[in-house]
């Protein structure tokens, strides 16, 4: 997945398991090495085993819906969207 900006550009390789950050905020961001969906499904099952509230709520969800389908409509339309 590649996003770009009007500061710079973000990489995200989920087969490497990578991230780059490029242009005004570059930055070196190391990630460990896991299986994201076992890691989410572990994460998820543990809270609801202690009674707590999910770190991803289902208002979490719908603001990455909303950005996912917001960055697509960008694409089709090639005009530039602000997420603020």
């Amino acid at each position: 997945i590649e996003i770009t900006g009007t500061d710079g550009i973000i990489t995200i390789d989920y087969i490497d398991q990578s991230i780059e950050v490029y242009g005004k905020f570059a930055q070196d961001i190391q990630i460990k090495p896991v299986e994201p969906l076992s890691e989410e499904l572990n994460s998820f099952l543990c809270k609801i085993e202690a009674d707590e509230e999910p770190e991803i709520t289902g208002e979490d969800g719908l603001k990455a819906l909303k950005m996912v389908l917001a960055a697509n409509k960008s694409s089709k339309e090639h005009s530039p969207i602000n997420f603020r």
